[in-house]
């Protein structure tokens, strides 16, 4: 995988309950335009420290936990379950970001095969208010 992610930010995810979020993949101009995804395969990792080799959770597409709303508009949602979720908590103190903190990347399988990085995060774990 070469160069940046094309996006960067924060996800928070609440132990308690599914995370599901809708996305749209544009272009960063001053008028965004659509990235059409027909074809591709989308696959999100979230692990507790960049460098591990295991995921704590993976999810991708097609329908493991990826699904497309409209491929060619760029349009998906991301589900991951409260039962890959509930575990989650903050590891020992050699985790690289402190807290209950992990890191995710969401990568494209582009037709062509290419592999490009959509997106990176630091993902925040609460408890979540109700139980």
């Amino acid at each position: 995988m070469s160069g940046p992610a094309f996006y960067s930010g924060v996800i928070s995810i609440a132990k308690n309950e599914d995370w599901v979020v809708s996305f749209t993949f544009q272009t960063n101009d001053t008028v965004p335009e659509p990235i059409d995804l027909t074809g591709s395969r989308l696959e999100l990792h979230v692990r507790a420290q960049e460098t591990d080799h295991t995921a704590l959770v993976v999810t991708s597409s097609p329908g493991n936990g990826i699904l497309f709303d409209s491929a060619e508009d760029g349009e998906f949602t991301i589900k991951i379950l409260h039962a890959e979720t509930m575990n989650m908590t903050a590891p020992s103190s050699t985790r690289l970001i402190s807290g209950n903190s992990y890191v995710a990347d969401l990568i494209r399988v582009r037709p062509d095969g290419e592999i490009e990085r959509i997106f990176d995060a630091v993902v925040e774990v609460t408890e979540g208010t109700t139980r």
